[in-house]
């Protein structure tokens, strides 16, 4: 037989061999992951197009996050998540593959009824599983609530009580729902049904919760237009420009002729300044040390008082005695403030100048 070619060792054709051997792996130990990483990107994108038009389309206020603040458990699968979706509104919490599936399976806060006499009289609770606040008790037997590493446990949305699994009855999932220790900042939705029954003329829906950030702060503030005389109380939460931009919705309900609806305003102060939540006791700033809780009862214990609406010109003179366009500033405070304010205020122009 004849003897097979083979290339001697150390040929020239050995080694180009090798070489491409050698090109091949290190193009695919670089091409491979940014492959990789390319279609997980891609994935992603594709992902988070479909939670969005979910988002658009539903009436449960969805937003994403990359991560829970706390232990966590999907309300459809019970499993321990640490990313997903969650509602600002009704609080539910799930794994971003169950989106859709708790978007169909559970009913969000509801901000007006439907026109149902028979839930018009007696609200019932609004339950939610699983995730409940830490250190909550039962209603029943008192015991603490949310302890155990699972989905466990129910909280009702609107009076923010808890149950345990074992402790809940048949009559506590139809028992009326009195909205608990904040009742009196709650605006029942029977209270909403009712009043849209009586204007047949005039008939608004409420079924959306305002987003400011797509809706001006007026519309909202005409939900005060349906309350009695003199009772809202408003909470901003934000800096001075925030307070000024819902006072300046105040001063257009002024121009309507709707004084007797207009609302009391407190202040979250979250900006960096902060002047007028400060000057009217409510701090220079806002970082989650105090619960929320007690920011709520703040507001219902805090006493009015009334702000100045104050208007400042400030015209610089120019060479030759010519002046300057004018600047307007519109201050909103007490004298204090306008004080604290104008100085501010002073140094920028001196710093402009």
């Amino acid at each position: 037989m004849e003897a097979e070619r083979r290339p001697a060792p150390g040929s020239p054709s050995e080694g180009l061999f090798a070489d491409g051997h050698l090109i091949l792996w290190t193009l695919c130990s670089v091409l491979l992951p940014v492959f990789i990483t390319f279609w997980c990107s891609l994935q992603r994108s594709r992902r988070q197009l479909h939670r969005r038009d979910i988002f658009r389309k539903s009436k449960h206020g969805w937003r994403d996050t990359d991560l829970f603040s706390q232990p966590t458990y999907c309300c459809v699968c019970a499993q321990h998540i640490l990313q997903g979706a969650f509602c600002d509104c009704c609080g539910l919490r799930v794994d971003e593959g169950c989106v859709r599936k708790a978007d169909k399976r559970f009913q969000c806060k509801e901000i007006m009824l439907k026109n149902d006499t028979k839930v018009l009289d007696a609200m019932p609770h609004h339950w939610i599983r699983g995730n409940v606040p830490l250190c909550s008790y039962c209603m029943v037997c008192k015991q603490q609530c949310g302890c155990q590493p699972k989905l466990c446990d129910y909280r009702c949305i609107w009076c923010q009580k808890t149950v345990h699994d074992e402790c809940m009855k048949n009559s506590l999932k139809n028992e009326k729902c009195d909205f608990g220790e904040f009742k009196n900042l709650i605006i029942p939705p029977s209270y909403l049904t009712s009043i849209n029954q009586m204007r047949k003329d005039k008939k608004t829906d409420y079924e959306v919760v305002f987003d400011v950030t797509k809706t001006p702060p007026i519309k909202a503030l005409q939900l005060c237009t349906l309350l009695p005389y003199y009772s809202a109380r408003v909470l901003v939460c934000g800096g001075d420009g925030t307070v000024g931009w819902v006072l300046d919705a105040v001063d257009d309900m002024k121009i309507k002729g709707q004084e007797k609806y207009i609302p009391q305003v407190a202040v979250l102060p979250l900006g960096t300044g902060n002047d007028l939540s400060n000057t009217l006791g409510w701090g220079t700033g806002y970082a989650g040390e105090i619960p929320v809780a007690q920011v709520l009862r703040n507001v219902m214990e805090a006493d009015g008082i009334k702000l100045d609406r104050w208007k400042v010109q400030v015209t610089n003179k120019g060479y030759y005695n010519l002046r300057k366009p004018k600047a307007v500033y519109l201050f909103y405070g007490t004298k204090d403030c306008l004080v604290q304010e104008c100085k501010d205020l002073n140094k920028k122009v001196e710093k402009s100048d």
